[in-house]
Parts: structure tokens; sequence; C-alpha cells
């Protein structure tokens, strides 16, 4: 447990000790801190907050996570997203921003606001009923930073008075009981939210911001960072429905376009703003003609995701020359014997030769009395210039649960290859043995194959590469993959391989490929 009193001024009214806030990843108890103390429970999977501390002891928790947060006596706990400036000046900070009097945060008698949100949502009348408790000191106001999907800093302030100015609010607070971070960097994205003093409540009027980086797997996308490349790195000329970079795909109609799709990679310190090198490149160089359509999309399994909800979608994007038009179409497509697809679809965005990191709010309908289908699911995409030369980059995809668009989800390099293996896995072999099986008979051979993730679908299974099966004598014999049977959990695959000509002694046996491309591919994309 990580205890901040010490770094924390008296107050003096709260209580013998002041108010202090605790950071532990479990709950408080009983005996734990003292009257008008605050207490923030944080792990990998939640949020909580307790507090403001009376004589009766702690009140109940409330989660600050967003729309999965505990409902609060005024509706669902979470939290408000601005841009903090280190301008000081009293006057409006702009839209989506706030600034602070003094720099340094334990001097800072005033906060300013703008009554729009980063993501454009207006909080005029929240700001504003931070002045509604009766007390001197109306309550806790924190304003909260993210790292890699984790809470990087808390600060806190004691706010006194509200100050309506028409186009900011103004909020005047005790700079003694400033808690926490004291410094930050202009530009920083921060997420704020407000703890009531006096009736033990949190004061929410219309949260309904997701804080989302507590969640895990706030993305809906997978491979949103474009690094698993299964498939290989550069495809020049791919087919319509192709999958390129790991659950992502093209489709597109007309004819006599020339599509090169490949990774790309920035260099060490060119990051896109999540701290992501690596996203994909869609270079159009001979317009062609016909075409009504022209998509980059990636399937999520289940319809039924994100269905009714608020959902923000992010992307970092730039053209080569001049500027492009995109928009952004989320499909809940039913499948087959389902019911038609419904579309929700964005307004035009231009995309321009600066990187830039788009925000798009969308509301996905609910699928209440649908049927579902064979292989029903959400599609996203992205829908590029139809019948036009162009060259679009795009990294960091994002699509998420929440009225607030939060910092790109890092997964980490195994987790998020495992993820991809469940709709793709190439099985490399490296010109050494990949299996040991049995001969059925003096031309068939049976191998088992245990995959490591289960596949979201009996897969595909298919063989890049000539392979060789060796007998008990060791001699070898070229074969060729003839059909599979996969277990009902999708997990373990019987592959039968025949042979060109008979084997020796039937008995055990070896599978291999003949050169180091060799691979087995199990594929159980939509």
């Amino acid at each position: 447990m990580v205890d901040l009193t010490a770094q924390i001024p008296r107050m003096g009214a709260k209580g013998p000790a002041g108010t202090s806030i605790h950071s532990s990843d479990v709950a408080p108890q009983p005996e734990d801190g003292n009257v008008g103390d605050v207490w923030l429970r944080v792990t990998s999977s939640l949020a909580i907050a307790y507090g403001p501390k009376t004589e009766a002891g702690w009140p109940a928790g409330v989660s600050f996570k967003g729309q999965q947060g505990v409902p609060g006596p005024s509706g669902p706990i979470g939290g408000h997203p601005f841009i903090y400036s280190t301008a000081t000046a009293d006057e409006d900070p702009g839209n989506g921003y706030m600034r602070i009097s003094d720099n340094d945060f334990s001097q800072a008698g005033w906060l300013y606001f703008s009554k729009l949100t980063a993501t454009g949502g207006d909080v005029g009348n929240w700001l504003v009923a931070m002045a509604a408790p009766n007390n001197p000191i109306k309550g806790d106001l924190f304003v909260i930073t993210f790292e890699n999907s984790l809470i990087a800093s808390v600060a806190s302030f004691a706010v006194l008075a509200t100050d309506d100015q028409g186009d900011r609010v103004r909020i005047q607070v005790d700079p003694a009981a400033q808690a926490g971070t004291a410094l930050l960097a202009d530009g920083t994205r921060v997420v704020t939210f407000f703890v009531a003093r006096g009736d033990n409540a949190f004061a929410s009027v219309e949260l309904t911001d997701n804080v989302g980086p507590l969640g895990g797997f706030r993305n809906a996308l997978i491979n949103g960072d474009f690094t698993v490349a299964q498939r290989g790195t550069n495809f020049a000329s791919p087919s319509s429905y192709s999958h390129l970079l790991d659950r992502w795909q093209l489709n597109f109609d007309g004819s006599g376009a020339t599509r090169t799709i490949s990774q790309l990679t920035r260099a060490p310190g060119d990051e896109a703003p999540g701290g992501t090198r690596n996203g994909l490149r869609w270079v159009q160089s001979v317009a062609g003609s016909g075409g009504t359509y022209n998509l980059l999309q990636q399937n999520i399994e289940g319809v039924h995701t994100l269905a009714g909800k608020d959902v923000r979608i992010s992307f970092y994007a730039w053209v080569d020359a001049g500027t492009e038009s995109v928009t952004i179409r989320l499909t809940q497509s039913f499948g087959t014997g389902g019911s038609s697809n419904v579309e929700t679809v964005s307004d035009p965005l231009t995309i321009t030769t600066t990187p830039t990191r788009f925000e798009i709010p969308l509301t996905l309908p609910s699928v209440a009395g649908k049927t579902f289908g064979t292989g029903h699911r959400l599609i996203a995409r992205f829908e590029l210039p139809v019948n036009a030369a162009f060259a679009f980059n795009v990294m960091e995809a994002q699509l998420e649960e929440g009225t607030v668009v939060t910092p790109f989800e890092r997964v980490d390099p195994t987790t998020q290859f495992m993820r991809c293996a469940r709709y793709y896995q190439r099985v490399p072999i490296n010109s050494e043995i990949f299996a040991a099986g049995l001969a059925t008979s003096s031309t068939q051979t049976r191998f088992p194959v245990h995959l490591p993730v289960a596949m979201r679908a009996a897969p595909t299974v298919t063989q890049a590469g000539a392979i060789k099966v060796v007998d008990a004598t060791g001699a070898s014999y070229t074969a060729s993959l003839v059909g599979s049977a996969i277990s009902d959990d999708n997990r373990i695959c019987s592959v039968r391989v025949d042979a060109a000509v008979g084997f020796g002694p039937v008995n055990g046996v070896r599978f291999l490929f003949s050169s180091s491309a060799g691979a087995l591919i199990f594929d159980a994309e939509f």
C-alpha cells in the first residue's frame, strides 16, 4: 500500500489528521485512515473510491471505471476528459482544454475549464454543480493521467467555489490542500472526477464517460497496432477479401486498380501518440474504374459486440499528398440466415498530409429482436477513396465502449499474437521434424497437431511448401496434405498426409517440410 498521508497538509475541520488520500489494492478496513480521508483502491481490473470517511466509518465504494462502474446516487460514475494546458491566464482555455492558475499545482488557487470536454461533451452544469454541497470545502476534484493503459498520476484539489463565466467555469481551490501530482506537461490528456464532501456521496451530473484503461481489452479491434503479420508484411495486388496484416482485410469492387498494402514502420523517436511504431500503408498507384467501395476492414466476432452502446473510434492517419476523404462504417452483420445488415456511418473525415489522431463518436443500435445466423459479426470499416490514386497510412486503430476516447491500448506481444491466433495460425516447420504420427496404411499417415489457442471455428488447413514423411527405416517420401479433422474445442487437429509411393513398415513415422518456408496454415477467419 502507498500511503500519501505524510505528503498532504492538515486541513483542520474535517478530522484530527486532516484529509489524506490513501492508495491500495485492497478495500479500507474500519481502522484505516481518519475522518475526511479518501481511499483509492486500484488493481489491474478495477478502480474504486471510498470516502470521505465519517465518524461512522467508510461509506460504500464507487467505481470510477466509466459505464462498467457501480451506479452512484445521481447516475453512473465516470470521468470527463480534458487536455491540460500550461497557460495560466484567467481566460477561456479553449474547447476541450483546462488550465491551472499556477504550473506548480501546490500554489494554484484557481482551475479554469472549458465547458466542452476533449470529446465534445457539454459538462458546464457538472462543473458548476461542484459548489452544491453545503460545506466550506465542497469536495475533492481529481485529475488523473494514464500511461500504457495504467494510472500514471493522480492530483487532487479541494474545491471551495465555482464561478460560471459563460465561456468557461472557474473553480476556486485551496492551495494548502492540494495533494498528489503537482506538475504536468503541456498537452497531457487527463480525466477528471469529483467527490463531494458532507453527504458521503459522489457528485455526478451526467457522468457517462468511460475511463477504460483500467478495464483491460478495451479495444474491440485486435492487432490495432498492426504488429502481428503472420501472412507477411507486403501484399502486391491482393484480391478482394484477402487478409493482410493479422485480422485486417481488404474488400473492393471495380477493375483496373493497382493496390499495394504493406506494414509501415516508423523510426525510433517518431512513434504515434500511443507509443507504437507499426501501422498499415495502402498505396493505390493506379486509380481503376467502376468501383463503388474500397474498404479496409476487420471482422469482430459476435454481432452483439457493443450493440446498443455509445462507442468511440480513434486512429492516427495521414496521406502522402493533398487531402482524401475517409468514412468510418460499422456494419452489424447477422450472418447467413440472420437478419439484414444494419449500418452505422460517420461523417466524412478529411485526411491531410499532417499525421493526426481522429476521434469519432457513434452509437450502435440494439440487436434486440434480431435473428442471429451463422458467422454473425460486427465489421469495422475504413471507407477509402474509389477510382482514385492515393496513399493512406493508419496507426493505432481503436474501437471502444464509452463516451470518451482513452489512450491507445497497448497489448503485450504474446497476448496480441494469441488473440490473432484464434483466427489464423501459421505453424512454421523450418525443415525440422514437425510431428510424430502413425502410418495407417502403406500410403496414409495421420499426425496430431496441438494448437496453442482454440480457434474460432473448425479451421481450413493448407500446406505451404513440400511435405516429406520419414518412416522407421529412415526412408523419406514426398507427401501431401489430404484432409484434417478438429476436436470439438477446436484445439487438437488430426492431419492426414498421404505419400505418392508406398511406405515401408506400417508403424511410427515422422512428418517434416522440405524447405525453411514450409508451414501448416490453420485459417478460421470469417
